[in-house]
Parts: structure tokens; C-alpha cells; sequence
């Protein structure tokens, strides 16, 4: 089987240092960089690695049910064969494949998935054309897909029929595939380690460790460093240290004593299920995580930053003046109905305590206590929202002795309209740069729905690996 191996896709560090001994390296003629599946209902996953051979297709992705971020991350692991393929379409210029099994495959693929937990599904005889298809995109040029023997004889859709296809199935937009010839800048995937950062091939004998005065330190080992290679996902460690100094050494110092940066590790160990079913939720929640704050005071803080880590997937809460019961007006207004964002709680009435109809009036808002969910790929986080102020409330309570109410009409939720990423990878690098941002260029209107659309150039998410890896040189070196 090895020998009839087309093509190999490995987003990881193994892109960087290929063993030159492998088998299935020297038999591969092409290596496909692969962004996302689309299984059914299920939203696009990120790969591990696809693997093309003459009669199947082999694919590996990160475990959907896996909430840690280490280097060695588990994984699921799934096959289909040509014979179980019953339709193939693409649209070649996006390198998008639109693929239907049979039922058995389909049956097969979501067990391993467990995609049913999540209340999605994936049945190519389904009455819902969103749940009948794998939705494949491949991120290479579109003029070689075709040396993808499996999927050689693919229909070719028109523009027309592919957007008639995409609305139904309700993947993502995607932009027009880039084709580079050769490597043009230090964020190429086609450059290795050492070609990347000078500090791959140099001897790190030792941690880098940042503090250095050792109160919260980050320690960084040559292994953390892998991940800050193009086309890897970040991990704890990296987050962690990047937001600690952007904290230490970037923010002047009254914007460090108004903010205080919890851990990763924050909102899985406060949602983390109870170990005995008899004890109460809400209890187990607060008790996961309540002398996280003993030393400090969060109703004392303008800002509480909590780097999330859900499914592979980073993405950024803020919370914001959880000292405030009202919000601070700042002037009157007019708003309409298309302003209004639908991932925002705050697109219902109640939460402006008037109908947001066009030519209503509105007071804009220059601070008000509420939660912002900062997610590079724009998906809604209702939970997020519902667990923060369960955890304020408990905070709150056992802090002090006047009784307060934390719901969404005094501590709103509301998800900014902001960059989003266009690959399956950055998210960790978008969780960095919007709290960079937040501070660079803050905002102070408070007035949903909050357009952020062009708080920062691309350019900066796209360097900021070869950035942190400057910085993580430069205290190595001192």
C-alpha cells in the first residue's frame, strides 16, 4: 500500500524535518497542505494530515472531544475507500471537493466522530443537503488537483452551481486559493525550521524562562518552539508566555494594574464535569477554581482576559468593569435594524431596554459591565456567556456581602465583529494579536453591535510567529 501513495498532507512539524528514510516520503510526488472537512452537519475539522493513495482516501483528525493543548495531542483516525464513494464534485479554482458515501461509510465515519453528541449528522440520504456531503478543501493549486488519482474523475462545477452548493451546505466562504511558486517571505510553509528562525539551529541547552523573577514564570523549551513553525497550532505554553508579555513589557503601567490574565487552564477547569453525580454543578464549578483569585480582587479590575481552548480551537473572553451595575452613558443617537449583530445577546430588545427599530434612539455607551468573546472563526459562544456570569455571581457572593445579580441584562454578552483567520491553524495567533489590540487600539464605545472589522493590519497575525520567536531570542540571549 505504501508504494501506490500519491500524495501526503501533514500540517505539523514533520513538514519541516521529513525523514528522508521514510517510504512513504520517497513515494510521495506531491505534498497537499489540507485546511478543513466538513462531515455533514458537522463544522469544519481541523486535519491532522490526509493521506491520498490510488483507491482511498485516509484521513486524521484532532480529537473533537479533546480539551488539552500539548504537543501531543490525540487524534481520530478515518478511512474511505473509492468503492464508497458514490458522488464526487469540485470546484477547481478553491480546491474544494463536495464528496457523498454510502450510508455504511457515512454510519462509520460519524460513530468515530461522535458527532451525534453534538447534535449533528451526517447521512447521504438525508432530506437536508447540508447532511448528505463531505465538504473537502485542499489548499494547493488548482492546476495540480488533478493528479489526485481518487478524485481525478470529480465533476467540475460552474461558479454558478458551486455557490448554489455552498449555500446549501452552509460551509464557509472561502477566498481565492494564492498559488506561490516559491518561498517570498519568512511565513512560507515551504521554508524549514532553520530557515524560518536562526534560533532552530542554534544549542538551547537550557529553559527560557520569562518573568525572571519568578512569580507566575513561563518556562519554554526548544519543543514549545516547534510550534510557533508555520502551519502549527499553538500551544498553552507559547499562549501563556506571549500574553504575559504583552502584559509585562508592552502595556504602560496603569492598563497592567487594571487587568488581570487568568491561566488556559482557567475555563476548562471551571466547566470541568463533576466527578460524583450527586454534587451540585454549580458548587463543583466555583470549587474547580476558587483559590484561583485568593489574592486578588477581580471586582477591583477593569479587565479579566481569559484564553480559551475548546476542541483545538483558540479563542479570547474579556471580561469588562465587572465593578459597574449600570452601564456609563456617553450620548444619544440613532440606530437601525441592520446594525444589529445575530451572535450578539444583545440583539434582542430587552437587552437595551428599547426596540432597535430604524429611527429609534439609543445611548451610546462608554462603559458598561459586560463579557466580549473575541473568536477568530465567528462562531457564537452562548455557553461562554452563561458560564462567565455563573462564575461572576459565585465570585461575587463569596467576596462580598451585598447580594448582586449577574444575568444577560446586567452583564451582557457580546461577540465583536473582527478579523477573522482564513486557514485552520491561527487561531492561537488571533487570540494574541486581539489582546494586543485591545490595548493598542482601544475602543470605547460599548454600544452593540461593536465593528472592530479593521482594528489591525493581517500583516501583523502573519509575522507575529517570526515575532515571538525574535522576542523568545532575545531574553535567551541576555
Amino acid at each position: 500500500m505504501v508504494n501506490d501513495v500519491l500524495s501526503v498532507a501533514k500540517p505539523n512539524k514533520r513538514l519541516f524535518e521529513q525523514n528522508t528514510s521514510s517510504t512513504a516520503s520517497a513515494n510521495c510526488k506531491k505534498s497537499v497542505f489540507t485546511c478543513t472537512i466538513q462531515v455533514g452537519s458537522y463544522e469544519a475539522i481541523s486535519l491532522r494530515y490526509i493521506l491520498f493513495e490510488k483507491n482511498a482516501i485516509t484521513l486524521e483528525s484532532w480529537n473533537p472531544d479533546f480539551r488539552g493543548v500539548s504537543m501531543t495531542r490525540s487524534s481520530v483516525k478515518f478511512k474511505v475507500f473509492s468503492q464508497e464513494i458514490t458522488d464526487c464534485q469540485t470546484y477547481k479554482p478553491r480546491g474544494i471537493f463536495f464528496i457523498t458515501t454510502t450510508s455504511c461509510v457515512a454510519h462509520r465515519i460519524s460513530a468515530r466522530l461522535d458527532i451525534s453528541r453534538y447534535n449533528k449528522k451526517f447521512d447521504p440520504g438525508s432530506l437536508a443537503t447540508y447532511e448528505r456531503y463531505i465538504v473537502l478543501r485542499l489548499n494547493h493549486p488548482s492546476s495540480e488537483l488533478p493528479t489526485l488519482s481518487i478524485l481525478n474523475d470529480a465533476k467540475e462545477l460552474s461558479k454558478e452551481e458551486y455557490d448554489k452548493l455552498t449555500k446549501m451546505t452552509k460551509i464557509p466562504k472561502f477566498k481565492e486559493q494564492i498559488i506561490i511558486d516559491k518561498p517570498k517571505s519568512p511565513s512560507s510553509r515551504y521554508l524549514s525550521a532553520a530557515e524560518f528562525h536562526p534560533i532552530f539551529s542554534q544549542s538551547f541547552s537550557k529553559e527560557v524562562t520569562f518573568p525572571e523573577d519568578g512569580i507566575g514564570a513561563i518556562n519554554i523549551t526548544k519543543s514549545d518552539l516547534l510550534c510557533l513553525q508555520p502551519g502549527e497550532f499553538l500551544n498553552d505554553v507559547i499562549i501563556e508566555f506571549y500574553l504575559k508579555y504583552i502584559h509585562r513589557q508592552i502595556l504602560n503601567e496603569e492598563d497592567r494594574n487594571r487587568t488581570f490574565i487568568f491561566s488556559s487552564f482557567f475555563y476548562n477547569r471551571l466547566t470541568q464535569r463533576p466527578v460524583s453525580p450527586s454534587k451540585d454543578r454549580l458548587t463543583c464549578m466555583y470549587e474547580n477554581v476558587k483559590n484561583w483569585t485568593r489574592n486578588v480582587n477581580l471586582f477591583q479590575k477593569d479587565f479579566i482576559v481569559i484564553p480559551i481552548n475548546e476542541r483545538s480551537h483558540w479563542y479570547l473572553a474579556v471580561l469588562c468593569y465587572p465593578y459597574l451595575e449600570k452601564a456609563v452613558p456617553r450620548e444619544i443617537i440613532t440606530v437601525s435594524d441592520k446594525d444589529s449583530n445575530p451572535d450578539d445577546e444583545s440583539s434582542s430588545s430587552k437587552m437595551t431596554g428599547r426596540s432597535r427599530h430604524t429611527g429609534d434612539s439609543s445611548i451610546r455607551i462608554s462603559k458598561r459591565s459586560c463579557i466580549l468573546v473575541f473568536d477568530s472563526l465567528g462562531c457564537p459562544r452562548p455557553a461562554v456567556f452563561r458560564n462567565l456570569r455563573l462564575y461572576l455571581s459565585l465570585e461575587w457572593k463569596n467576596k462580598n456581602e451585598v447580594s448582586r445579580k449577574f444575568n444577560s441584562e446586567t452583564v451582557p454578552g457580546y461577540c465583536p465583529k473582527i478579523p477573522h483567520q482564513n486557514n485552520d491553524c491561527d487561531c492561537g495567533l488571533y487570540l494574541l494579536q486581539y489582546f494586543e489590540s485591545f490595548f493598542k487600539n482601544p475602543f470605547n464605545d460599548y454600544t452593540p453591535p461593536i465593528h472592530l472589522r479593521k482594528w489591525f493590519n493581517l500583516d501583523e497575525v502573519s509575522n507575529k510567529r517570526y515575532d515571538i520567536l525574535e522576542v523568545i531570542d532575545q531574553i535567551r540571549k541576555k
